[in-house]
């Protein structure tokens, strides 16, 4: 059984900018690798100023769709906006936190280097970083509670510390979008509660963020909507909307058993045997989330 963890966040903020310019607009977008489908006609904007979290099982193509926003994926059919423009013309206005298996971390460099590396989408690859280089990739260092850490080599640093390091990269180049993919995976409590608080102040500093995660307590507390993702998009809308027991069964393609208690809603995953449906034993220990 997972560990309950309650969060207690402030009401989201979803204004969106006079302009009417949505931060991203997803249009039909189909993604296959060789034979194997991946994405399939999902459509879905999010406003600017806004948090939206993905959720989804293993393989649902939440990784695709990020990469797809990046302009790292090119999709089959569909096409992806980012500030009205299309996402290739707007990369140096995205910032992405990778999933930490994804990331090298036993190549030699600092924490500075790193954070510095942020930077590269302003100046380019093989320009030298200048001043106002150096000092945005410390005092995104200094946000994150990294800066002490800039000498140190990236792959001596905990899971946690690695996380932040990522972030600060992100935030070096001042991103109007931020995608984060399975940014709470590996971080204990308080680590998932600071990260919180700054996306919070991130947001209500301009910035857009989408979030993918397993973690159904933090996108129903954290984000002002919720794509439910498997493939194609199973529901898109506000958490008390689209986070119900018919489309989490949907999503995650299994018997989720929701009970309430104490005004929380906990969500138990169990298998069914195909000559029954009784639940597994109470020694299988089902997976537990929770959410508002």
């Amino acid at each position: 059984m997972v560990v309950q963890q309650k969060y207690t966040r402030k009401t989201p903020v979803s204004d969106e900018p006079g302009s009417g310019t949505l931060a991203i607009d997803i249009r039909g977008l189909t993604v296959r690798y060789n034979n194997v489908l991946a994405l399939e006609h999902v459509t879905f904007s999010v406003s600017q100023q806004e948090i939206v979290g993905i959720i989804g099982p293993n393989g649902s193509g939440k990784s695709s769709l990020m990469k797809c926003i990046m302009g790292l994926v090119k999709p089959r059919k569909g096409e992806v906006l980012v500030l009205g423009q299309p996402n290739t013309e707007q990369r140096k206005r995205i910032g992405y936190i990778p999933q930490l298996e994804d990331v090298e971390w036993d190549f030699p460099v600092t924490v500075g280097d790193v954070a510095l590396m942020g930077r590269y989408a302003r100046r380019g690859l093989f320009r030298r970083p200048t001043r106002d280089d150096r000092q945005a990739a410390e005092a995104a260092l200094q946000r994150l509670g990294m800066y002490e850490f800039k000498n140190r080599l990236i792959g001596e640093l905990s899971g946690g510390q690695r996380r932040r390091v990522l972030l600060a990269r992100a935030l070096a180049n001042g991103p109007s979008v931020l995608l984060m993919d399975e940014p709470m995976a590996g971080l204990d409590a308080r680590a998932q509660h600071r990260l919180l608080d700054i996306m919070d102040e991130l947001r209500d500093e301009g910035t857009t963020i989408v979030l993918s995660t397993h973690d159904l307590s933090c996108v129903s507390t954290c984000a002002a909507k919720v794509a439910c993702l498997n493939q194609r998009l199973i529901a898109f809308g506000e958490p008390t909307e689209v986070l119900t027991e018919k489309v989490l069964n949907q999503t995650f393609g299994t018997h989720l058993l929701l009970v309430h208690l104490d005004g929380q809603a906990y969500a138990y995953q169990h298998h069914v045997h195909p000559s029954s449906a009784t639940i597994e034993p109470p020694d299988s220990q089902p997976e537990e989330q929770q959410f508002p």
